[in-house]
């Protein structure tokens, strides 16, 4: 486009036309199972690689080498020849998974890179999102899942049992097999082993009842469970972290070490639980994704060069990636991410560069040699307020089990005001709802809940806000401008905002506004992601500043439900631990709110119900329990679409895609293995 200035008018324009496509392509509505059980298609297996123009063939010798089935990256073809690595026949498995690229068959070599400001890449991260390995992959518009690691799946007639094929002949990066016993040692011997005590995750019981694993053979897994469980799929391959599969398959040959099973002397179990938590800190680890470690700097970057083993060919015969590796570097600043996409330094930005941007980033496309391209964020809202309700404040407590106080603090915010200055006025101003394309809003009831949902308690009204204050108690007893609690004692709320979380700081700074004019004292702590994760685990603040990226009962199900032990949970944190543990560790849900037990209650239920729209159909009375008792959270701006930058010379990039929910696992769906450099 031309060098004149991009007005904020042409690009809100240009934005809501992109949307459009956007939307239709990215944010299908995922289909959960059919009532009846069903069977995933076999993996088709790789043809016999035809000739091309792939520069990847090794230098002529005097005997000839045996004619191979599949191509390599010559750096691999090097080692090969060198005597240091088997041939690339030996190194796939017997059926590799065939990648068909999204536009054509690359070419091997050189590096891309992205940018992160966090201080953790393990876990849920960036990097895992990047390889995100499961069982099952989402397709690359979330519309159902196709075979990965598992080749194949079948369910029983009732949901009770279903037996996973994995794929016969995969290896670890150190050439060692994979198999089930390494998902096996994670279940056996992490979760069910009392001294390790690994949290449950969601999916893996039913009614209290932890799941029978039993090995079939070496790549055949049986798993029973004593109540029909259709979401099995959907729960555990939600993106990456310790939730999902792509993180609980780990090199058991590897892990035995540290494990006082097969090592006596290993009591303490802290190394083992540090290489499962911090597995990309280890650089002597074997993994089966793309990209294994290749170096390590603290505070600035870490390297990745391709996995020999990996497990993946293209229609062609090609071993993927094509890539030889990548770089996440580490900044301290989300602003240096905006100004080095600009400079054209970074080849794929995904997350952490902000919407306020993105009319810069449309300016410099042609400087910066890259395209612009906007994203759906995925998220039910964006700069919310979820509440805990287990401090050891019992007073403050008291005042959070009130509907009452919980709707004046709606009231008292004004959504439009911060949809307006944080995010451009292009959000929809909306509560803590699912998101709107979740599969159970399809029907006529859905629809209804969804829009009694969305506007419960949204209308900016701080003369209401006030009112609902007065009749609690909450008054400004001693004149100095600020409400006290009903006993008189200062009431001073502290929120605590992650300090990468740009959204989330300048919109409390408009909440405080909005609490001071009804005489709510609302002061925002800005700490880092390692101390807010510390506070939120001990329930130390009654409130946290968030988005949410969430749907139905396998999309995050925890963000209106108090099922799992995340930071991101309704109510808080030991609620959800008390749920997945069966009531042997965390906090039971409290007399004072028993609309907690309820949701609990609901979604224990809804996840057995094998028929579809009759499990909708009980998810929705979980919804209804938000309109009649809550907010029990407060929402503001929700539906928005985020920037993403893609360098020119990145090539089989997706055009669309998901940017906020972490349960899609956005780039991984779009399998960046088949990502080339091109011109």
């Amino acid at each position: 486009m031309s060098n004149e200035k991009l007005t904020r008018r042409d690009f809100v324009r240009w934005t809501a036309l992109t949307a459009v496509g956007v939307a239709a392509a990215a944010c299908a509505k995922p289909e959960e199972p059919a009532a009846q059980p069903t069977t995933a298609p076999a993996q088709p297996t790789a043809a016999a690689a035809k000739a091309t123009d792939t520069p990847v063939p090794a230098k002529p010798t005097d005997t000839p080498a045996p004619v191979s089935k599949y191509k390599e990256a010559p750096m691999l073809a090097e080692l090969v020849k060198a005597g240091k690595l088997p041939p690339v026949d030996e190194r796939l498995p017997e059926e590799p998974l065939v990648l068909a690229p999204v536009e054509k068959i690359g070419t091997y070599g050189g590096s891309w890179n992205f940018m992160s400001p966090s201080t953790n890449f393990n876990g849920g991260g960036a990097i895992g999102m990047v390889m995100c390995e499961n069982f099952m992959r989402w397709e690359r518009d979330t519309s159902g899942h196709r075979p990965n690691v598992v080749a194949k799946w079948e369910w029983n007639a009732d949901g009770t049992q279903i037996v996973l094929h994995f794929r016969k002949g995969m290896k670890w990066s150190d050439g060692q097999p994979l198999t089930v016993d390494d998902w096996l040692f994670w279940w056996n011997d992490m979760i069910l082993d009392e001294k390790v005590k690994l949290t449950r995750q969601t999916g893996t019981s039913t009614g209290g009842v932890d799941m029978k694993a039993t090995k079939l053979d070496d790549y055949t897994l049986q798993l029973n469970f004593a109540n029909p469980n259709p979401l099995f799929v959907e729960m555990m391959n939600r993106g990456t972290g310790n939730r999902a599969t792509s993180w609980q398959l780990v090199p058991a040959h590897y892990l035995k070490q540290f494990h006082w099973k097969y090592t006596p002397a290993a009591t303490d179990t802290t190394p083992l639980i540090d290489h499962y938590d911090k597995r990309w800190d280890y650089l002597d680890m074997p993994t089966f994704y793309p990209m294994v470690v290749k170096d390590i700097k603290a505070g600035e970057y870490v390297k990745f060069e391709r996995n020999p083993y990996y497990w993946k060919v293209d229609t062609e015969g090609n071993q993927l990636p094509y890539f030889d590796g990548f770089e996440v570097k580490q900044v301290k600043e989300k602003q240096l991410i905006a100004l080095s996409c600009v400079a054209g330094e970074v080849d794929f930005q995904l997350r952490d560069i902000d919407l306020k941007d993105a009319p810069m980033f449309k300016e410099n496309e042609a400087k910066g040699n890259y395209q612009l391209r906007m994203w759906q964020l995925g998220d039910a809202n964006q700069a919310g307020i979820l509440i805990r309700y287990c401090t050891s404040d019992a007073s403050l407590n008291k005042l959070l089990f009130d509907q009452k106080f919980r709707q004046a603090m709606s009231y008292a915010i004004n959504k439009d005001r911060i949809n307006d200055i944080v995010f451009l006025g292009m959000g929809q101003v909306r509560s803590f709802a699912m998101m709107a394309s979740g599969p159970e809003f399809a029907s006529e009831r859905g629809q209804k809940v969804l829009k009694d949902w969305e506007n419960s308690c949204m209308e900016y009204d701080p003369e209401l806000a006030k009112k609902l204050l007065d009749e609690i108690g909450v008054k400004d007893v001693n004149n100095d401008g600020w409400r006290e609690r009903p006993d008189g004692t200062p009431l001073d709320m502290v929120i605590i905002v992650e300090n990468t979380d740009k959204y989330g700081i300048e919109a409390q700074q408009l909440i405080t506004e909005d609490f001071k004019a009804v005489g709510l004292k609302w002061t925002p702590s800005v700490i880092e992601s390692t101390l807010l994760s510390q506070k939120e685990t001990n329930c130390e603040e009654a409130f946290r500043a968030r988005g949410a990226a969430a749907s139905g009962l396998f999309v995050a199900p925890g963000h209106w439900a108090p099922v799992e032990n995340n930071d991101y949970i309704v109510c808080g944190k030991p609620y959800g631990l008390w749920y997945q543990s069966g009531g042997k560790e965390g906090t039971p849900p409290p007399a004072e709110a028993p609309w907690m037990k309820k949701l609990m209650d609901i979604f224990g239920e809804a996840i057995t119900i094998a028929d579809v729209a009759k499990r909708h159909d009980r998810t929705l009375d979980g919804y209804q329990v938000h309109i009649d008792d809550g907010p029990f959270q407060i929402g503001t701006v929700g539906s928005l679409v985020s920037p993403v930058v893609v360098k020119n010379t990145m090539k089989n990039v997706a055009e669309s895609g998901i940017v906020g929910s972490w349960v899609f696992g956005f780039p991984g769906t779009i399998d960046p293995e088949q990502w080339y450099r091109g011109s």
